[in-house]
């Protein structure tokens, strides 16, 4: 593991089985590139190894679990770093395939941090498959597909989503050439690049997909019947210390709660401050309604601003279920929810 990291590595505790056979490692450190505080570590590495696939060229590994794993990656002022490096490869075509198979993996109470960003970081997968190529002296070809994996949405319901990623990686970093997420409510594609080199970091991504409302009802985020399809198209960028998300969304018909919005439009854009979705029109109720509802992360808890405007709606129509007299009108309401 040294040769393979050029880091010096402390392994507290070991323990292996022959039936199945197994490896666990406890309490692992890697160290940094100079004196001071560690690259990386884990509370716990376990991993099964089904040997008879060697004979295939395929590492299979049934089970893999990891808890508490902390990795840092670091900047520092006069321009090296503590990033992870395996060596140069040889010059000249390099066609050996790499393949791995992991029936099921899963990461628990981990962080990753990257020039003090930090970023809490779980999984959950199953059916995973992995294949590695060389193209020639600096680009690799990758694929991953994963057939069940685990997504944890705030304040949701755990979901589960199959996906799959095929990417070109040379020395500066990668690109995303097709990568897909798929389940029984969503289709989302993604495309894009990712440096990693420090002067040229960034990550470019163009996002395109399809869902279903219902996916609101699966992951918990409403409890009343949704339908409709809404098609998505948006961009997501980050650099060191700025992230942004801009896309549209759109939809021919969406029913919430027995009310039908028809031809709605929108947009959405989040940022490290807040997070704004808005629509800009929607047909309901023989008349029209637009609105947005704004979120500033920058204050616990969360404040919410909701805006809503609608012109010559049907109130009787709207308010169907009461005896309360009504009549068409226009009007315009706002206000906050903290």
């Amino acid at each position: 593991m040294e040769n393979l990291l050029h880091r010096e590595v402390e392994i507290g505790g070991l323990r292996w089985s022959v039936i199945p056979m197994s490896v666990e490692l406890r309490d692992v450190v890697i160290g940094g590139v100079r004196p001071g505080p560690e690259t990386g570590r884990a509370d716990r590495l376990y991993a099964e190894i089904h040997l008879p696939a060697l004979l295939r060229s395929v590492v299979h590994l049934p089970v893999v679990e990891a808890e508490g794993i902390e990795l840092d990656l670091e900047r520092y002022r006069d321009g090296s770093d503590n990033y992870f490096r395996t060596g140069r490869r040889p010059k000249g075509p390099r066609k050996q395939r790499f393949a791995v198979e992991v029936d099921s993996l899963s990461i628990a109470d981990s962080r990753f941090s990257y020039d003090e960003e930090k970023t809490p970081f779980n999984f959950e997968g199953h059916g995973i498959r992995s294949t590695l190529v060389g193209i020639d002296e600096f680009r690799t070809r990758g694929r991953l597909t994963c057939e069940r994996a685990r997504v944890d949405l705030p304040n949701a319901r755990p979901y589960y989503v199959g996906l799959g990623v095929q990417v070109i990686m040379d020395q500066r970093g990668l690109d995303i050439v097709d990568s897909h997420v798929v389940s029984q409510e969503l289709f989302g594609r993604v495309v894009g690049r990712v440096n990693w080199l420090f002067e040229e970091r960034l990550v470019e991504l163009d996002i395109t997909g399809e869902m279903s409302a219902q996916f609101a009802r699966e992951v918990g985020y409403v409890n009343v019947p949704v339908e409709g399809r809404i098609q998505l198209r948006g961009a997501y960028s980050w650099r060191p210390g700025v992230w942004t998300v801009d896309g549209r969304f759109s939809s021919q018909q969406v029913s919430y709660a027995g009310r039908l919005f028809e031809g709605v439009e929108g947009h959405i854009t989040a940022d490290k401050e807040q997070v704004m979705v808005q629509v800009d029109h929607s047909d309901f109720a023989d008349g029209s309604i637009k609105g947005r509802v704004v979120v500033d992360r920058r204050v616990q808890p969360r404040r919410t601003e909701i805006e809503v405007e609608g012109q010559n709606l049907d109130v009787p129509a709207i308010l169907a279920a009461s005896s309360l007299p009504a009549m068409r009108l226009a009007g315009r309401g706002r206000g906050s929810v903290c």
